[in-house]
C-alpha cells in the first residue's frame, strides 16, 4: 500500500493525494494551483501524475478551488467513479466550479489561454457526487474504506480517514484537508482523528499563530467605524466561500447591538451571493452558537443597509461613488473578479482602507499589496497605492501553529509519521521542527509526485 503526493507538495495550493491499497485507488482532492505563473501553468498541463481512468473514487475535503479546481479534468481523461463529499460541499463545489469555468472562458475570449474545462465537465462532476454524512463508513473497494469528520474550516469541510487493507495488514491514513481554527463562527470546531497510523496535515500557518479573534474583531470594527466618520471606503478582498459569510455574520451581530449605524455594506460578488444561499439551506451543520442565534434571527446574512450587488454596471458605479461603506468583493487574492476593478479605482485614494483577511499566495496581486508595494499593475495599467493596507490574520479559516499542534496532539493515537503539505518551504521546515520538538513525532515533507510505501 502506498500514498502519492500530486499537489500541495512544498507549495500551498493544488491539493491532490492518491491512496492505494488492495487494488483500490482513491484520490483525495484535485485542486487548482494558485499564485506564480509556474504554478498556474500546472492547471492547464496534461501531467497529473496518475491515470484518472484507474481511480475507484474521488473524495473532496471541501469546496475551495485549490482543493477542487482540477476535478473536471479527471472526467475529461476518463474518470467515471463517484465523487464523495458532504452535501454542503457538493452544493458549494458545483457553484465554485461553474464560476471557474466561466472565468476561464472569459479569459480565453480576451486572448488568454483556452479554457481547461467548461459546463459539460462541471455537470459531469456534479452528477457523480455522492453526499456522505460525517461519521458514515464508506467502503470504496476491497482495499480502502473511508470516513469523514468535521474539519471546522468552512461549511461542509471534512477530514478524511482511510482504513487501508492489504496482505493482511491494516493501516489508517488520515488526510486533514484544511484544519479549521477553533471558536470560529458558523462552523463547528475541527474533530481530531480517533486513531491514525499516518497523518497528512496542512501547514499553511504552521510557523505562526493568528492574532486572537477578539482582537481581530476589535480591529475590523475600528476600521469600519472610521469609514463612517471619514466617509471613506473599507475594501475587503474576501474569498466568496467562507470569509464573506463570516464577515456578514459579524457585521450583523454589531448592527443588532446598535453599532455601525449608517454603515453601508456591499457584497459585490454574484458567486458569494449564490454561495450564501447554500449556507441558508445547510443550517443543520452550523455550530451551536449560530443555531442559537437563528432562534432569534432567521437570517444571519441579511440586515439593514446590506446590498448584494448584481450587475457589472452597478459594481462600476459603486467603485466611483461609494462613501461611508464597506465593500466585500472576490477574489480573495485579487487575481480576478470584481475586486480587481475596485482596486484600480480605490487604491489611489488615501481615504481607502484595504483589509486582507486571508492568506495571500506568492505572486498574487494581494501578496504584492501585503508586502508593501507602492505601485501595482492592474489590468495592464500602473496604479499607485495611496490607500492604507491592513492585514487581520485572526479571521483566517485555517488554524494557526498552536491550533494544529493541539489538533495533532488530540488524535486518538500517536501517528508513526506526519506528512507536511500545503505550505511554503520555510513554513514547512519550521512546522516540522515544532512537531518533532513538542510532540516527538517523525515528520516528512513530500516532493511533488513523490510515492511513499506504507
Amino acid at each position: 500500500m502506498r500514498v502519492e503526493f500530486h499537489g500541495a507538495a512544498r507549495t500551498v495550493t493544488g491539493s491532490c493525494t492518491l491512496l492505494q491499497a488492495g487494488g483500490t485507488r482513491v484520490l483525495v482532492d484535485c485542486g487548482q494551483f494558485q499564485g506564480e505563473d509556474e504554478l498556474e501553468r500546472r492547471n492547464r498541463g496534461h501531467h497529473l501524475g496518475f491515470a484518472p481512468d484507474g481511480l475507484d473514487a474521488l473524495v473532496l475535503t471541501h469546496a475551495h478551488i485549490d482543493h477542487i479546481g482540477r476535478t473536471p479534468l479527471l472526467f475529461q481523461r476518463g474518470f467515471r467513479g463517484p465523487v464523495l463529499c458532504t452535501r454542503a460541499t457538493a452544493e458549494l463545489a458545483a457553484l465554485m466550479l461553474a464560476d471557474a469555468a466561466k472565468i476561464q472562458e472569459e479569459d480565453a475570449r480576451r486572448g488568454g489561454p483556452p479554457a481547461a474545462f467548461g459546463e459539460k465537465e462541471v455537470a459531469a462532476v456534479y452528477a457523480a457526487m455522492r453526499p456522505v454524512r460525517y461519521g458514515q463508513p464508506v467502503p470504496v473497494g476491497p482495499g480502502i474504506a473511508l470516513a469523514l469528520s468535521d474539519a471546522g474550516h468552512i461549511l461542509g469541510s471534512a477530514h478524511v480517514l482511510a482504513t487501508m487493507v492489504e496482505a493482511g495488514r491494516t493501516v489508517r491514513f488520515g488526510v486533514s484537508g484544511d484544519v479549521g481554527a477553533p471558536g470560529r463562527p458558523i462552523v463547528a470546531d475541527p474533530t481530531p482523528f480517533p486513531a491514525a497510523d499516518y497523518v497528512q496535515i496542512e501547514s499553511t500557518y504552521g510557523d505562526r499563530d493568528h492574532k486572537s479573534l477578539d482582537a481581530s474583531l476589535a480591529e475590523l470594527l475600528g476600521l469600519l467605524e472610521s469609514a463612517i466618520e471619514s466617509h471613506g471606503v473599507v475594501l475587503v478582498p474576501a474569498f466568496a466561500l467562507g470569509r464573506t459569510q463570516d464577515i456578514l455574520y459579524h457585521v450583523n451581530r454589531w448592527k443588532a447591538a446598535g453599532r455601525l449605524a449608517g454603515l453601508k455594506v456591499y457584497v459585490d460578488s454574484p458567486l458569494a451571493t449564490r454561495l450564501t444561499t447554500v449556507f441558508r439551506g445547510n443550517t443543520n451543520v452550523f455550530d451551536d452558537d449560530a443555531k442559537g442565534i437563528l432562534k432569534r434571527d432567521d437570517d444571519l446574512f441579511d440586515f439593514p443597509d446590506l446590498h448584494y450587488v448584481s450587475s457589472p454596471m452597478e459594481s462600476e458605479r459603486l467603485a466611483r461613488e461609494a462613501t461611508g461603506a464597506v465593500i466585500v468583493a472576490s477574489s480573495g487574492m485579487c487575481q480576478s473578479g470584481r475586486i480587481v476593478g475596485h482596486l484600480a479605482a480605490l487604491l489611489p485614494r488615501p481615504s481607502t482602507k484595504v483589509v486582507f483577511v486571508g492568506y495571500q499566495a506568492p505572486g498574487t496581486l494581494g501578496r504584492r499589496l501585503v508586502d508593501g508595494a507602492t505601485l501595482v499593475h492592474v489590468r495592464g495599467h500602473a496604479v499607485p497605492v495611496r490607500a492604507s493596507i491592513h492585514t487581520i490574520g485572526g479571521f483566517s479559516a485555517h488554524g494557526g501553529r498552536d491550533d494544529m499542534l493541539d489538533w495533532l496532539a488530540r488524535c486518538g493515537s500517536r501517528p508513526r509519521k506526519v506528512f507536511l503539505c500545503h505550505g511554503e518551504p520555510p513554513t514547512l521546515e519550521r512546522f516540522g521542527q515544532a512537531i518533532r520538538e513538542r510532540l516527538g513525532l517523525e515528520t516528512h515533507v513530500p516532493e511533488l509526485d513523490e510515492v511513499v510505501e506504507l
